[in-house]
């Protein structure tokens, strides 16, 4: 093995003689399908920056005939750093990156820096050398939880959840949601929507006999006394282990890492983005709303954001806005509110009051409520909120069958339709200092517009 060789104490101890001293395994059976880590723990005391392995492909079954000194044929080269201060280090290789499949032979390099003759001298201490599996996370759980056939590490995913949505009336009139999340039978899992304070479960293979689970480096707390957790056997997966913990407070909205860890051997880990917080849910103090627009400029036409809704700067438009703040630079009503804004054929629509033609003087009653999972600001009920026609030149608008506005308009007369027709949709915009989610969960149009019939037959006579 060019070193000179004394075992004392159960440990190797070795000098350099020549280049590249190696220590051989005994003859493996060991198949290589999972995240594999060749593992040592190892002093050099010398000028070398890399060690490396070199594994050898099981080419036939291993018998007691095999000969466990035969040459190595085209092994698989495995390099890694290490740092040759003549200290103790536990040094991590991972091995699935480069094989999958059946191993029969190890071989072990202190020292794989080239072959010039400067390291002769060298010396180097092994403690232990073992072959580990990293931890593997499958599911992570406890918020919303979305489900998938293949991991959802990889991007540009569909995954799929089981939710349904139940709807209770206040007083048999108000709608309140609340959503159930029901758990899926898929391999995969993620969450997301999460808040400070909230459990997970955090569900995988090769946890150890305790690991440490961190989200943004952050511990994810649990009910020891310690920081690491002790792994419980899955009820869904019977090769599968659960942890679970509570969300640490204090880190940035949006997704997190997961990081899980071995707390015995520190360099086996996991980490994956498989959870997710929320962003502050909605509240009807947000900003700014949602408006309904007609309009003739264009189909892809859309107007500026802010207090603006979305609309402000369309041509040849009128907006049915649902305001949910207060914008004293445009002469707001109070907090929620709609109005109808038009400045006609040819100016620029605004959101300003004084293109409005009419508006709601007051707050709507209740004041509206928002949930983590389901906001509701104008909230369809049975009743659906609705526009429509109150007779030839008026335009009323509803809200859970009640007539909050209606004011004199006749839309051929205001703006240049082409031959009765306009497009309609809907913008909605936040602001710099507020925000909230719009979500317009159905709607309908039904066109008054009757068709000419098609011209009789010319019949030459």
């Amino acid at each position: 093995m060019r070193a000179e060789i004394n075992p004392r104490d159960g440990y190797i101890h070795g000098t350099v003689l020549a280049d590249a001293p190696f220590v051989d395994s005994p003859l493996l059976d060991l198949e290589i399908e999972d995240r594999h880590h060749f593992v040592v723990r190892m002093a050099y005391d010398g000028a070398c920056a890399q060690a490396g392995l070199h594994l050898e492909r099981r080419g036939a079954p291993v018998t007691p005939k095999t000969n466990p000194k035969a040459p190595f044929v085209n092994p698989i080269v495995v390099r890694f750093p290490i740092t040759s201060d003549g200290s103790q280090h536990v040094y991590y290789a991972p091995l699935f990156p480069y094989v999958q499949g059946d191993i029969s032979r190890i071989r072990f390099f202190p020292c794989l820096s080239g072959n010039d003759g400067r390291h002769q001298g060298n010396t180097f201490h092994i403690d232990w050398i073992m072959v580990a599996k990293a931890p593997t996370v499958t599911k992570v759980r406890g918020c919303i939880d979305r489900y998938s056939q293949v991991p959802l590490l990889q991007p540009l995913l569909a995954p799929s959840a089981n939710i349904s949505m139940i709807t209770t009336l206040t007083n048999g009139i108000h709608p309140v949601f609340s959503t159930l999340f029901h758990a899926m039978i898929l391999p995969f899992a993620s969450t997301y929507n999460c808040y400070p304070g909230d459990e997970i479960t955090v569900q995988g293979r090769n946890f150890g006999d305790a690991a440490l689970v961190h989200i943004n480096g952050a511990p994810c707390q649990n009910n020891y006394p310690t920081l690491e957790s002790i792994p419980e056997l899955a009820s869904d997966a019977p090769d599968e282990e659960v942890l679970t913990c509570v969300l640490p407070a204090n880190l940035p909205r949006g997704p997190a890492v997961v990081t899980v860890t071995n707390e015995r051997y520190r360099g086996l880990v996991f980490n994956g983005t498989m959870v997710a917080y929320a962003v502050p849910s909605g509240r009807a103090r947000g900003g700014d709303g949602f408006a309904f627009v007609i309009q003739n400029e264009g189909g892809a036409s859309i107007g500026r954001g802010g207090h603006e809704v979305g609309y402000g700067g369309i041509r040849n438009a009128v907006s049915v806005e649902f305001d949910t703040t207060y914008n004293a630079d445009t002469a707001d009503m109070y907090e929620n509110h709609v109005s109808i804004h038009t400045r006609g054929r040819s100016q620029p629509n605004s959101a300003h009051h004084a293109y409005s033609l009419g508006a709601t003087s007051e707050p709507f009653a209740p004041h509206f409520q928002a949930s983590a999972y389901v906001s509701q600001f104008f909230a369809k009920t049975t009743g659906a909120s609705a526009w429509g026609s109150a007779g030839v030149g008026c335009l009323q608008v509803t809200v859970d069958d009640r007539t909050v506005l209606s004011v004199p308009l006749h839309l051929d007369n205001t703006l240049d339709l082409t031959g009765g027709r306009a497009f309609v949709g809907f913008t909605a915009a936040t602001g710099a200092v507020a925000w909230q989610a719009h979500d317009i969960l159905s709607w309908q149009w039904e066109s008054l517009r009757m068709f000419p019939l098609p011209p009789a037959p010319f019949t030459h006579v």
